[in-house]
Order: C-alpha cells, then sequence, then structure tokens
C-alpha cells in the first residue's frame, strides 16, 4: 500500500488532501511533493509544502495509518526532525519527532479506480498481474518502455562482463574464455563450467589449438570426467585419458572433482560430456574469436566459428561412457537456436562492455543491432507476454520483456514500470 501511496504522492494523482489534527482548516499546497528517498530517512527530500501562506521546505513521510510512525520507531530518530508534514490515509494518532515537536498531518484521498489498478497490479506478483490491461497500451507506450529495458539488461549483463574482465587481469581473450564456456553450462552447470575455464587458462589450449584430441582432452580431463575411466572404456576415451594425464603432468594442472557437474536428468543433446566437445571445436577452428565477435556484423558471419564438426567420436556418442549411436545428420554442432542464445547472452554483453570499457559508441550499437536482428526466444516469460498481445518480433523484444520480468513484475514494482504507470494515469 505505501508503495502506492508514494507514487500518487510523488505524481500528486490523489483526489484530495485533507488537513487534520493541529492542522484542521488550514490551507494547504503542495508546491513541490519532494524527490523520492530509498534509503534510510524520510520517504521525501526537499519538499515545499505552502500553509497558511507560509512557505514550508523540508522532509514528508508517508504511512497507511499515522500510528505506524511508532511502529517504525521514528519518534527515536533524529534523521525525522526536519519532517514539514505526515501523509496518511488515516490519522488515528498525532505523532511526534524524537525533539518532542508535533508533525502536521493531512489525510490523503485515493479515487477507487486507483485503488482497483493498485489491487490488480498486486495480485499475482510473480507472474504477470496486468496481462488484462496491457492491450489498452498504444504501440509506441508499449515499445518505447521496452527500448529502455533493453538498455537496462544490457547494462547489466555489461556489469557482469565486466567482473569477469577484472577478475581477468584486463585480458579480454581471457574474459570471452570464461563467458563462454560458463554458458555452455547451459543454466545447470554454468557454475562448474565457469571454474573449469578459470582453472584451465585460455593460454594452455591456444598451445594446443592445432590437435582438437589434446582440446578434447584438457577440457574433459580438467572437468573430472576422465579420472575414473579404466580399460574397459572405448579405446578412443583410454587415451584421451592419457593424453590428459601427460597434459596436467606438463602443466601442472589440478582437475575438477569427479562430481563437480551435474549430469542426471539432463538431455544426452546437452551433456557437459558432449558439451565440453563442442567447446573444443570451437577453439580448434577459431584461436581468437573474441576479436572476431568485435569485427563481425551479422549474425551469419559468426556461425562457422560457433558451429563446427566435432570429432568422429562425438558425431555418434552423447557422453563418454554411452553406447554408440546413429549418426547425426548436424555432426555434433550446437543447434541454431543455442547458437542464437550464444549470441544474445554472451556475445551482445561482451561487445557493449568492451564498446564501454574503450570508449566506442558504434560498437555499442552494433550490440544492440544484434538483438534485432536475432530471432525472439521462445520460454515460459516470453509466451506469457505473447498471450498478453504483446508483440515479439526479435531477441530485442524478448530481451526487454525478460528484464521486465525479472526486474520489475516478480518485485511487485508496478509503480515503477513505465506501462504500469501508463496504465494508472489511463485509469486515474
Amino acid at each position: 500500500m505505501e508503495t502506492l501511496l508514494y507514487y500518487i504522492w510523488q505524481k500528486q494523482h490523489y483526489r484530495a488532501l485533507t488537513p487534520v489534527g493541529s492542522l484542521s482548516g488550514s490551507a494547504v499546497e503542495v508546491i513541490d511533493p519532494g524527490i523520492r528517498n530509498t534509503d534510510a530517512g524520510p520517504d521525501f527530500f526537499n519538499a515545499k509544502i505552502r500553509i497558511n501562506g507560509l512557505l514550508w521546505v523540508g522532509n514528508v513521510e508517508i504511512h497507511a495509518k499515522s500510528s505506524e510512525w511508532y511502529v517504525h520507531g521514528h519518534q527515536h530518530d533524529r534523521n525525522y526532525d526536519n519532517c514539514i508534514l505526515h501523509v496518511v490515509l488515516k490519522q488515528d494518532r498525532p505523532v511526534f519527532t524524537a525533539s518532542g515537536v508535533e508533525i502536521p498531518a493531512c489525510e490523503i484521498e485515493v479515487s477507487p479506480e486507483m485503488y482497483d489498478m493498485a489491487s490488480l497490479l498486486s495480485r499475482g506478483v510473480g507472474e504477470l498481474p496486468c496481462a488484462c490491461r496491457l492491450k489498452d497500451l498504444t504501440s509506441i507506450r508499449q515499445h518505447g518502455w521496452m527500448d529502455r529495458l533493453l538498455v537496462e539488461r544490457l547494462e547489466r549483463k555489461a556489469g557482469d562482463v565486466r567482473k569477469f574482465y577484472e577478475m581477468s587481469g584486463g585480458d579480454w581473450s581471457q574474459t570471452f574464455y570464461i563467458l563462454l564456456t560458463r554458458y555452455f553450462g547451459f543454466r545447470v552447470n554454468n557454475d562448474p563450467m565457469e571454474r573449469l575455464a578459470r582453472s584451465l587458462p585460455l593460454r594452455i589450449l591456444q598451445k594446443h589449438r592445432s590437435s582438437l584430441f589434446q582440446l578434447e582432452a584438457l577440457l574433459l580431463g580438467q572437468a573430472g570426467f576422465l579420472g575414473d575411466v579404466d580399460e574397459t572404456a572405448a579405446d578412443y576415451v583410454i587415451r584421451l585419458r592419457d593424453e590428459y594425464l601427460f597434459l596436467k603432468h606438463k602443466f601442472g594442472l589440478e582437475p575438477l572433482p569427479g562430481n563437480a557437474f551435474r549430469l542426471h536428468r539432463i538431455r544426452p543433446v546437452a551433456s557437459p560430456h558432449r558439451r565440453l566437445a563442442q567447446l573444443a571445436a570451437i577453439w580448434h577452428h577459431a584461436e581468437w574469436i573474441g576479436d572476431a565477435c568485435l569485427k563481425s556484423n551479422y549474425p551469419d558471419d559468426l556461425k562457422p566459428l560457433f558451429m563446427p564438426e566435432v570429432s568422429d567420436f562425438w558425431q555418434s556418442h552423447y557422453s563418454l561412457f554411452g553406447p554408440e549411436g546413429e549418426t547425426r545428420p548436424e555432426k555434433g554442432r550446437i543447434s541454431e537456436d543455442s547458437y542464437h542464445l550464444i549470441l544474445i547472452n554472451v556475445v551482445a554483453p561482451y561487445l557493449y562492455a568492451y564498446a564501454q570499457e574503450r570508449k566506442i559508441p558504434l560498437l555499442a550499437e552494433k550490440a544492440v543491432k544484434l538483438f534485432e536482428l536475432l530471432p525472439p526466444e521462445n520460454n515460459r516469460i516470453i509466451r506469457l507476454f505473447r498471450k498478453a498481445g504483446v508483440e515479439v518480433d526479435s531477441a530485442a523484444d524478448s530481451q526487454s520483456l525478460i528484464q521486465l520480468m525479472d526486474g520489475y513484475c516478480t518485485s511487485g514494482k508496478c509503480f515503477f514500470c513505465h506501462w504500469g504507470i501508463s496504465l494508472f494515469s489511463l485509469k486515474k
């Protein structure tokens, strides 16, 4: 309720403001509602209120009931001594500062329509409480907010990239390697994939990139998957084990524990064994893939780099220890959908972060353009918005809506959402 009151006070969308208590009968005019404070202290700073012709400048505190002043302990907090007005739905008792001064109060009247909209937007937090009203928004209103959400999402993801960059000692190639390897965990194994990349520096892979077999041995062995291989395994797997033992000794490597990765309830095509074989193929075919991403202008330019054929063994196997299956027509490559997700979740944020670090505006624009050129994701969130009538034509749209859901809908921040604010304005 207080979030609604903050919005109504800030936008001056109340029906009436009635002086009560010691202020009863006074003439009260709001010149400036003040600046919203989201930290400790009064709810609004530097408000300007004219009371009986005299201009007061100070802070405003807002509650549903005035007695909440005492529930929150404001009567003991000197930060509230310069409050000039207490705005409440109901004045059930007068309130005093730590200095013993009574705070003037006004009751705020909210229209039934605003209550109805607040009730609507407060129900079903975590899904899409405004779904039945989104059709009331014009396309311009919808896409104006979505454009801002896309930048917001890119900023957040670029922040994550910068953290990896700092942890990589300012090495952009190592940063891209960690980002890509982590993403190949495809959510369930992201963390162990990142640990793998940190324990096996890119420089070691680059020394052996001419040999796909050695790259597989390094990645699979360092992931802890070759430690239990015995003589009953396939000949190729035994050879991988022996090669890793040699390289482990050569570089002084310490593999991850054998149980670091989640293997159960994962579709065969998404097996970590197979994902690492695909990663090995990528680094085998492209030494400076991060640089290639910086120079590319279209999604299809990068497809040969991210979708190379894997070795013969992995064209007929999903795991190190599984049975041999039929050769798949895609030659063990990642799927087209997975390729698009890599561009969305790895390449575009990398470009944006690099552009910010090096101050290259055109590169930042290219990151945004990449989203516009890619098809939208198809997940639960996107299906939810589509069902509500929102058009989703590109990855720019889908990423905007994912940011909206993650940053606003699931935490009930309807009054900070431009769509939510617009719906309130339409209902005012």
